[in-house]
């Protein structure tokens, strides 16, 4: 693989990444919406509507909407402790989740003149990338708790536990090269599978 290559590589999933981390926060606050419906027949149909992400007229609520409607509606008590629609409230890790992150998935998905810029070394991406992995699961953390303010972390995600999942991704990559190595040397079959 050429050297340009690789840093075309790096850039890509580098971009991949920024894009599923961001995906992840939504998907997660649309499944913790549907989830208070499923738990919750006493809900008015208007509040349903809005945990399934519409509004009065059936249109779509955008994200930053999501993170402030949700938990009044969930917790029961009205109260929406996370603010982003005014830029002068929103607080860390919002602000770096709807300027960054956001901005960097927004080129990523719909390329235009006045987008984040999408040229840039593979060592930008890179820190990019990682930081959208701490601040997309910081929302999601800081998400649940203005949700759920007596529960721990969702066990279902690992409690959304960065070291946790890293630790099981490394030890997945170590198996898969071992595995890889044993076939090169003859030890595997190409059809044989890891026990994970």
């Amino acid at each position: 693989m050429s050297f340009e290559n690789l840093n075309q590589n790096v850039a890509l999933y580098s971009r991949l990444a920024v894009f599923s981390f961001y995906a992840f926060v939504e998907c997660f606050i649309n499944s913790v919406g549907e989830d208070a419906i499923l738990r919750n027949s006493a809900l008015a149909s208007e509040q349903q509507q809005t945990l399934r992400g519409f509004n009065k007229k059936g249109g779509f609520i955008s994200l930053e909407k999501k993170i402030e409607k949700f938990p009044g509606i969930i917790r029961g008590d009205g109260k929406c402790p996370l603010v982003l629609s005014d830029p002068a409230q929103r607080v860390e890790p919002f602000i770096t989740f709807m300027g960054e992150v956001k901005s960097a998935r927004d080129a990523f998905a719909h390329y235009g003149k006045r987008k984040a810029d999408l040229l840039r070394n593979p060592r930008q991406w890179v820190e990019i990338a990682n930081t959208a992995c701490d601040i997309c699961i910081d929302v999601a953390r800081q998400f649940w708790s203005a949700c759920y303010p007596s529960r721990p972390q969702p066990l279902y995600l690992g409690r959304l536990d960065k070291d946790l999942h890293t630790k099981i991704a490394t030890e997945r990559v170590k198996a898969e090269d071992s595995c890889i190595e044993q076939r090169q040397a003859g030890k595997l079959d190409a059809d044989q599978k890891l026990n994970r």
